[in-house]
C-alpha cells in the first residue's frame, strides 16, 4: 500500500483550468501582472541572478487575529502542525519519498496579520511546486504525529527557555506591559495544553479556503 502512495500522482484529479483575464506591465520593476479568472494577482520579474531557479512568494490579508481568543493557540500552531503532517494523501515520510530528486519546496503559514506561501523549483520542477500549492489550499494534511511532534518541540523549547534569567524577566516584563492579555503572554507548560488537532485544522482551513485575495510574485 505505500508502494501505491508513492507512486501516485500528488494531485489526483487536475483541478479546472482558469485563464488570465488581464494582463499588464509594471516597466520600472520590470514586472508583468496577470490577473486570473479566481483573482489571484501574478507577478512575474525575469531576471539573470541564477540560472534554473524559480522563486515565489505569495501573501494574503487576514492571520490569526481574526480568530478569537479560544482558537488563539491552536491557531498559531497550526502551520507548524500542517507542516509536519504532510498534504494530500501523502504524510512527511511519503512526501520526502515522492518528491526524492526534485527541485520544489513550498511552505504556507498563517501569521497574525496574514496567509503567506513560499517556495522555489527548478523550471522543469515549477509544475511539482505548484501542486504543492494546490493541495495547500485544497487537502491540508493534520495528523496525530504532527501534532505530538509540534507539542512536543514546544514544549522542549519552552522547558529550556524559563532556565534562562534574562527570559523570566523578560515575560514579567511583559505581562505587566501588556496586562496579562492571553494573546500578548509567553508560553507556558499550560499553553500547551490549548493545542488542538482538529481546531489547527478547522483554522488553517479557513484561512486558506480562497486563494482569490492572494497576491503572487514569481522571480
Amino acid at each position: 500500500a505505500s508502494e501505491e502512495v508513492l507512486d501516485a500522482p500528488l494531485v489526483p484529479e487536475a483541478p479546472t483550468p482558469g485563464e488570465v483575464v488581464a494582463r499588464s506591465e509594471i516597466s520600472d520593476l520590470g514586472l508583468t501582472e496577470w490577473r486570473l479568472s479566481n483573482g489571484v494577482r501574478v507577478f512575474v520579474k525575469p531576471t539573470d541572478f541564477k540560472a534554473d531557479s524559480i522563486r515565489f512568494r505569495a501573501w494574503s490579508d487576514g492571520g490569526y487575529t481574526l480568530v478569537e481568543d479560544g482558537r488563539h493557540v491552536p491557531a498559531r500552531t497550526a502551520s507548524s502542525i500542517r507542516g509536519r503532517s504532510g498534504l494530500g494523501a501523502f504524510d512527511t515520510s511519503a512526501l520526502s519519498k515522492r518528491l526524492a530528486g526534485i527541485k520544489a519546496s513550498v511552505s504556507m503559514g498563517v501569521s497574525a496579520y496574514g496567509e503567506s506561501i513560499a517556495g522555489s523549483a527548478s523550471v522543469a520542477d515549477l509544475e511539482t511546486a505548484l501542486q504543492l500549492v494546490h493541495l495547500g489550499f485544497t487537502s491540508p494534511r493534520f495528523d496525530e504525529l504532527g501534532f505530538s511532534l509540534e507539542k512536543t518541540n514546544r514544549e522542549n523549547s519552552i522547558r529550556n527557555r524559563l532556565t534562562q534569567p534574562g527570559a523570566v524577566m523578560s515575560d514579567a516584563f511583559n505581562e505587566i506591559e501588556w496586562a496579562s492579555h492571553p494573546r500578548m503572554m509567553p508560553w507556558t507548560l499550560d499553553t500547551l495544553e490549548q493545542m488542538d488537532l482538529s481546531a489547527s485544522q478547522a483554522v488553517f482551513t479557513e484561512r486558506f479556503a480562497d486563494a482569490g485575495d492572494f497576491s503572487f510574485l514569481f522571480v
